[in-house]
């Protein structure tokens, strides 16, 4: 039994020494000196070797240089293709109103209107039809008539009015012999239309001035023509 024991240590002493001798490390390789001086590798003592050697190493570590651009449109040579240079955006222009043409209407001649005067009976009329703005003594002074064998031949007084579109009378003989001069203005003359003026009024004023002759001196077709503030020449 004692022996038994004994074996079994010895063995469990081996197996022991064994992993031990597994646990170190391997030997390491020859390290190769360098404070020696002897290089490791056989140097040709040739100095045309050294110096090729030493001028190859140069070039190698020369940096290349800068890559020259190569000239354009050179005669015997294709062109080298240009960019076009970029286009920048440009911003919409605003449109310039025009302004429209100038047309010029040439004044036109509008021709006036003939202008009739009625040629003055010769003498006096028989009768004669009552217009705007005419009294029995302006008729007396206009064909000079003696004014009570006027009224005398109509059936009137000197207090009779006159009316519009009545026919009267008028004598064959006889002259002015009313009150005062037969014109109580004197023409030619010049005259501003008053608002309440007719044709007829005005040419009473001057006597015996014919209606139509200031019409025509006027270059007016009617009395309709005649407005207030109008300067009239009296013939």
């Amino acid at each position: 039994m004692r022996n038994r024991i004994l074996l079994i240590a010895l063995a469990i002493m081996i197996a022991s020494l064994s992993l031990i001798g597994c646990d170190r490390p391997a030997p390491l390789p020859p390290t190769v000196a360098t404070s020696t001086g002897v290089p490791p590798f056989p140097v040709p003592n040739n100095p045309t070797v050294i110096n090729e050697i030493q001028s190859q190493t140069a070039v190698a570590l020369t940096p290349p240089p800068a890559a020259t651009p190569l000239p354009t449109n050179v005669p015997g040579q294709n062109p080298q293709p240009t960019q076009p240079p970029a286009k920048t955006p440009q911003s919409p222009q605003t449109p310039v109103p025009t302004k429209p043409p100038v047309v010029v209407i040439q004044p036109t001649n509008t021709p006036r209107p003939v202008i009739v005067v009625p040629t003055a009976t010769p003498g006096r009329p028989s009768t004669y039809t009552i217009q705007p703005g005419d009294t029995f003594y302006c008729l007396a002074r206009r064909f000079n008539l003696n004014v009570a064998e006027f009224l005398g031949l109509n059936g009137l007084t000197n207090n009779s009015f006159a009316v519009i579109g009545q026919v009267v009378r008028i004598p064959s003989g006889g002259t002015w012999s009313g009150d005062g001069p037969r014109a109580l203005k004197a023409h030619p003359d010049v005259y501003v239309v008053q608002p309440n003026d007719t044709l007829n009024k005005i040419a009473c004023m001057y006597g015996d001035v014919d209606p139509n002759a200031i019409l025509y001196a006027n270059k007016l077709s009617s009395a309709a023509d005649m407005l207030g503030g109008m300067t009239l020449n009296i013939p």
